[in-house]
């Protein structure tokens, strides 16, 4: 039986720095292939003689990839730890919670867009407004900032199905928990030949598998299946051995680093991939590899490390504790980040004069992230402030319900007044 050698507990920090490093790095790569294709528009980024110019041709898709298991392995953590019950509170509970956090600053960043900077994309496109509140638009047609809430829509739709994964899950794991991880095996074999399929057979790449929920299961149910893993009530042999195995064979420090070196190896040469149009590997069969990789970075990080802890508090740790609170802070934004950094990139790139083609794409590259730092900061203040968060979120949805009522009808009791009080 493995036990935690650590007398101090580590966990003083209440967030995992691992999941924030994870996302983190997922809006990274997103927001840096997005500045490349801005800044193309107006240099020649690739004619520079830099060896290494390849790495701005980042693997955006990627980024959404690692979103969809982390979502689906955060979801799942709060199934499994039964955070959320399989009733129909509990169920409607989830779905109100994910309304108030995730849908409704979607919807009311996607009216900011609408009526303050592209008013003419929804006169032009009145259909996308059914397509908004059904969940189901997929970028197409867009704009900056709007085109890239596709994902929102669908880790939503992924989020409807989270009750049923659960009760499938729950069934496997009272059976043999051993099997979760045969059926994680599956689901990824699975999720690659559906995908090889569908190239196979000509299927259009953006609108049938890179964007529709259903492409996107495998990765989300991944994540999902991980929760139950790493969870230290889940009686499962393969990990306790591995984990066996890690204490006797290999130090913790030395395998995090592993992962860590095995993720971002995965993310270079898939910049290399791409930046050599390899598309074929990046587009079907790279998505079930970062199902893996990110799943035993995750394993590492959440599991063998809750499981062996740390022997002692050092003074490293100071330095560390800093480091993961602004990493903390950034994660907490990336939500709203991912949100604006297109719109910021469309307003401040024509403010940059061109030096040369490198320098152009990072200045506009950290003025950007900036800007867009900014912004998230100030938007999900707003959110926070105007979305009450409640344990309980049907209470949460009444709170903002009694507040929307509230300005609506001080709204236009002050437009009442101004009228009545206007001289004839």
């Amino acid at each position: 039986m493995i036990v935690s050698s650590n007398p101090i507990d580590q966990n003083r920090i209440k967030h995992s720095t691992a999941i924030d490093f994870l996302r983190i790095l997922a809006t990274l790569i997103v927001f840096m292939l997005h500045t490349t294709i801005f800044t193309t528009h107006y240099v020649d980024l690739w004619g520079s003689k830099w060896p290494a110019v390849f790495i701005f041709k980042t693997p955006a898709w990627a980024g959404v990839w690692i979103f969809f298991i982390l979502s689906g392995y955060l979801i799942g953590k709060g199934w499994v730890n039964q955070s959320y019950k399989l009733t129909i509170k509990g169920a409607s509970n989830f779905y109100l919670k994910r309304i108030t956090k995730v849908l409704i600053p979607t919807w009311f960043f996607i009216f900011l867009c609408c009526v303050l900077v592209f008013p003419e994309f929804v006169l032009e496109n009145p259909t996308v407004i059914v397509r908004f509140l059904t969940l189901t638009y997929n970028g197409n047609p867009g704009v900056d900032g709007v085109g890239a809430t596709w994902y929102i829509f669908s880790i939503m739709q992924l989020y409807l199905i989270a009750p049923i994964i659960y009760f499938l899950l729950e069934k496997i794991n009272k059976k043999s928990s051993n099997l979760l991880i045969i059926v994680l095996v599956f689901i990824v074999i699975a999720g690659m030949l559906y995908r090889v399929m569908l190239f196979k057979i000509g299927a259009d790449w953006s609108s049938l598998v890179y964007t529709p929920s259903f492409s996107n299961l495998d990765l989300f149910t991944s994540g999902f299946i991980l929760s139950y893993i790493t969870n230290n009530k889940t009686k499962i042999t393969f990990a306790n051995q591995l984990t066996e195995i890690i204490i006797h064979k290999i130090k913790l420090s030395r395998l995090k680093s592993g992962s860590v070196i095995l993720l971002m190896a995965l993310i270079i040469i898939n910049c290399w991939l791409y930046f050599t149009d390899q598309i074929f590997i990046y587009q079907y069969i790279l998505p079930s590899v970062y199902i893996f990789i990110v799943c035993f970075y995750l394993f590492v990080f959440e599991y063998c490390h809750s499981i062996l802890g740390r022997s002692k508090f050092a003074a490293i740790d100071v330095i560390k504790f800093g480091a993961s609170n602004l990493m903390h802070f950034l994660s907490n934004i990336s939500f709203e980040f991912y949100l604006f950094h297109s719109l910021v990139l469309n307003r401040i790139i024509r403010a940059f004069t061109i030096i040369s083609p490198i320098a152009f794409h990072v200045k506009v590259l950290i003025y950007a992230a900036i800007f867009t730092v900014i912004l998230a900061y100030g938007y999900s203040k707003i959110i926070k402030r105007n979305i009450p968060r409640s344990n309980d979120s049907r209470s949460s949805l009444h709170l903002l319900l009694e507040k929307l009522h509230t300005f609506i009808t001080s709204h236009f009791a002050h437009k009442k007044t101004r009228l009545c009080t206007k001289p004839k």
